[in-house]
């Protein structure tokens, strides 16, 4: 059978823990949060040696009977026991899939009593036949996890802030939703850092947003973006010689202009604009929509082309290639 995930809390309150459990799906985090939730329901102890039993997903390679043995053996004194598998992914192999797909099959096959075995896969489809065949089982359960949605991470952060007491503004929020979301464990992380980074405020903006979450750009690239978007060719150059200096990769400074010109390209010819213009900034983006010449947005994919042959080629240095892209662009 399948459960939600929005399910898997509900069901096991009720007492209904599954002989056998696979979480998998796109969203790393959510598989290994799951996988938590059902082992902390069996009610067995990690550490006791008779009731719980661990198995890498390695060990099902050399041993393809190993799981079955451990999910039949009967537990010291009775009792439910617990059989959890570690380190089991798409992505390591066909050898890997396979042992584990016959490992849980032959599980399947089995009277399974007084036992939860518990398989967290990350990134499985769920066109695999390990999917399918847990999900067709009458006492089986399978858990797919996807990759959370744009609703999703907005109920995240809003629930997330409403928690610490505290408010993020239109332009932290927008920024967040952009940019977080393909996993739930990293994006709660982000978030704590964030509370935490606040300390006594109240309220998180752009800034604090920027200098907290991993990997985020300067502030300085929107501007840019904007300044081309603009065609203010002397507050891009500024900007960009700003950038460089602060030693942002000039890929990425590239990379975020040729976004933002696709967007506006896309707002040109009434197709979708993703991600969505925010309300606060649909006037100003409307604004280089109107400016910018479509026929320059026309060539844009060739130019960017050109501009990547260059990288690749190494005929001039990458700071002085994206410099003169970014400024022809803004011209």
């Amino acid at each position: 059978m399948e459960w939600k995930a929005w399910q898997v809390e509900k069901e096991l309150a009720a007492g209904q823990v599954p002989p056998f459990v696979l979480v998998y799906g796109d969203d790393h985090g959510a598989v290994h949060n799951i996988a938590q939730q059902v082992v902390a329901a069996s009610g067995v102890a990690l550490g006791d040696p008779f009731l719980s039993d661990q198995i890498d997903g390695a060990e099902l390679q050399e041993s393809p009977g190993r799981l079955l043995e451990a999910a039949t053996t009967m537990g010291f004194g009775g009792g439910m026991r617990l059989v959890r598998v570690q380190g089991a992914a798409a992505g390591q192999g066909k050898s890997m899939a396979d042992a584990v797909t016959n490992a849980a099959l032959s599980c399947l096959q089995a009277d399974l009593v007084d036992v939860c075995v518990v398989l967290p896969v990350s990134g499985l489809d769920t066109k695999s036949k390990l999917a399918k065949e847990v999900a067709k089982h009458p006492s089986a359960v399978a858990v797919r996890c996807f990759a959370a949605q744009a609703r999703d991470v907005a109920t995240t952060i809003r629930n997330t802030f409403q928690q610490a007491g505290k408010r993020c503004n239109a332009e932290a929020q927008q920024f967040l939703q952009d940019n977080l979301g393909q996993d739930a464990a990293i994006t709660q992380h982000e978030l704590n850092k964030l509370i935490t980074y606040l300390g006594d405020r109240d309220e998180a903006t752009l800034d604090d947003v920027l200098a907290v979450l991993a990997s985020a750009p300067s502030r300085n690239v929107f501007a840019l973006c904007d300044a081309v978007g603009n065609r203010q060719t002397s507050q891009a150059d500024k900007l960009l010689h700003l950038l460089l200096g602060e030693g942002e990769d000039p890929y990425s400074v590239a990379n975020m202009v040729h976004r933002h010109l696709n967007r506006l390209s896309h707002a040109q010819q009434g197709l979708p604009v993703v991600p969505p213009v925010p309300p606060f900034q649909k006037q100003a983006f409307q604004a280089q929509v109107d400016r910018y010449p479509a026929k320059r947005l026309h060539k844009l994919a060739s130019r960017y082309l050109e501009l990547q042959l260059q990288l690749r080629g190494g005929v001039l240095p990458p700071e002085l290639a994206v410099s003169r892209w970014v400024l022809g662009m803004a011209a």
